[in-house]
């Protein structure tokens, strides 16, 4: 390279922060293949990375199937007409994901959504209702919410964060802190391990 043509300066200036970069991964180092559902989980059921995208997406990545009828009858609408349409929550659902690609670009992280055969199901952009930060190597959010019934209310913080452990699995850790009212904080931990 010579350094004195009038376009080096930028050049070097450019190769600079590249290895500046490779040097310092931050949020990069989340990047990687990790199995759909969670090895291990504080709460009462295993998490999936599903989780992690907005309510319409994370739809697209079941396939429904109405529950069975009792036998011997065909349900019907009150009218009798025709055919009850059985509620979402009654239906069997079945994950179609099996792995997720993390890839962070610097400003936000994109998920892609595999299915067992390695096949894209679809893009998407990790959950933003409240914006994720990159601190060092992990990518953190805060935010607060009111939680109870009646005269038991009170406002929680909460605190999440996703970061690569030493073994290579993408941890989310969930502080929730009570702020206003009675009640006791927790933390739960959901792990997924890295997909082979």
């Amino acid at each position: 390279m010579d350094l004195f043509r009038p376009r080096a300066v930028p050049a070097l200036i450019a190769t600079l922060g590249v290895a500046a970069a490779a040097a310092d991964p931050g949020c990069r180092a989340i990047d990687g293949t990790y199995r759909y559902e969670a090895a291990a989980s504080g709460a009462a059921e295993p998490g999936t990375l599903g989780e992690f995208v907005t309510p319409a997406v994370r739809g697209k990545l079941y396939a429904s199937q109405p529950a069975p009828a009792a036998a011997g009858r065909k349900p019907r609408n009150l009218s009798g007409n025709g055919v009850i349409d059985i509620p979402m929550s009654m239906r069997k659902r079945k994950s179609l994901a099996s792995r997720v690609t993390f890839a962070y670009d610097g400003r936000s992280t994109q998920l892609r959504y595999l299915d067992q055969a390695g096949k894209t199901l679809l893009d998407a952009r990790l959950e933003a209702s409240w914006e994720w930060r990159c601190e060092g190597t992990r990518l953190v959010r805060t935010w607060e919410h009111m939680s109870g019934l009646g005269d038991d209310i009170r406002t929680e913080r909460v605190e999440e964060a996703l970061e690569r452990d030493g073994a290579g699995r993408l941890v989310h850790r969930e502080r929730v802190t009570v702020i206003e009212g009675a009640g006791r904080g927790r933390v739960l931990e959901t792990r997924f391990e890295p997909a082979r």
